[in-house]
Parts: structure tokens; sequence; C-alpha cells
């Protein structure tokens, strides 16, 4: 009897290691979206480290920065060190990965790529912007926390050439996460009593 249990808790423990799997390579909606924003960024940030143009002194060792300095260091000043390596390399594959498994999500929607790249863009969460009878205000101010955010982010990249500043991503991150929290909110229905 034992020996039954022991067989067919390992052919759970499988079939679950299979679920997990399975969930992974082909995502749902919400991690197909988390895909694609990780990879988008991912790639964005080593195309930025590979032309020199991710910070004005540094450029980053994503073996490095990953590990947390276990296989090497993080930041290499930028005139010593070479322009391509090996882990700028494994970084932009592992991120075109993530984006590869995000648009097999969105290509087996109806419209495709097309139609989810206008829906970013033309959606509900924008029109809110100017007009809280669309979603309320906690819709409204998560809509000005995404842009806020996002626009936070790109302009000070931009404008300092700091596209890995801890202090950067510390205050994106919270608008982000404050805007997608309050957009949550406003779809929540109150119960009735």
């Amino acid at each position: 009897m034992p020996e039954e249990k022991d067989k067919q808790s390992s052919s759970d423990d499988g079939e679950k290691d299979d679920s997990l799997l399975s969930a992974l390579l082909y995502p749902g909606e919400a991690l197909a979206k988390w895909y694609l924003s990780i990879g988008s960024l991912g790639l964005f940030l080593s195309i930025l480290n590979v032309i020199g143009m991710i910070d004005d002194v540094y450029r980053v060792s994503w073996s490095g920065l990953l590990t947390m300095e276990a296989l090497g260091d993080a930041l290499l000043m930028k005139d010593s060190s070479p322009s391509f390596a090996i882990s700028d390399a494994v970084f932009m594959i592992l991120c075109g990965g993530l984006v590869f498994l995000g648009f097999r999500w969105v290509n087996s929607k109806e419209g495709g790529a097309s139609s989810f790249l206008r829906g970013l863009f033309i959606n509900d969460t924008w029109s809110s912007l100017t007009n809280p009878v669309l979603g309320g205000w906690s819709k409204t101010g998560g809509a000005w926390c995404l842009l806020v955010g996002v626009l936070f982010y790109l302009y000070w990249g931009v404008r300092y050439t700091r596209w890995i500043d801890p202090g950067v991503y510390v205050v994106t991150i919270a608008l982000l996460a404050s805007g997608i929290a309050l957009k949550g909110v406003s779809q929540v229905t109150p119960q009735e009593s």
C-alpha cells in the first residue's frame, strides 16, 4: 500500500511540474503581459548598454547585476570594458524569449499583435485621464500614476542618461504599482448587502 501511495504522489508531482511548466511556456493573459513588459524593458536596456547609452560612465555586466555580483562586477567602466560581452547576448536571448512567449499569447487572440498594440494606446484607461465619469476617481488617479511613472522614467533616462538608477526605479515602480492598484480598485464592484 505505501508503495502505491508513493507512485501516485510521484505521478501527481509530475503532473504538477507539467502544469507549472505548461503555465510558464503557454501563459495566460496576465503572465503574457508581464512577459512582454519585462522582456521589452530588458531588450531596450540591453540595446542601450551595447551602444553605450545606458549610463554616462558605466556599462552593465548583466551576469554580475543579476547574480548580485557573484559572477563579477555589475558595473564596469565604459572606457575599459568591451561594448559587447557574452552576458549581453545571454540577457538579450532571455529577454527575447520572454517577448516571444508573451507574443505567443497575443497572436492567439483575435486581431493578433496589431490589435494588442492598438489596445495599449486606445483604451478606457487613457480616456479616464480627463474624465472621471468613465471609471471613477480611482481609475483617473490610476491612469495618472501610470502615465507619470512612464514619463518620469523616460525623462530621467533621456535627460541624465541614467537608465539603471535605483532611485529612479523606486519612484517609477511606486507610481506604476499605485496606478495598477488604483485601476484594479476601480474595476471592483461593491457587493450588495
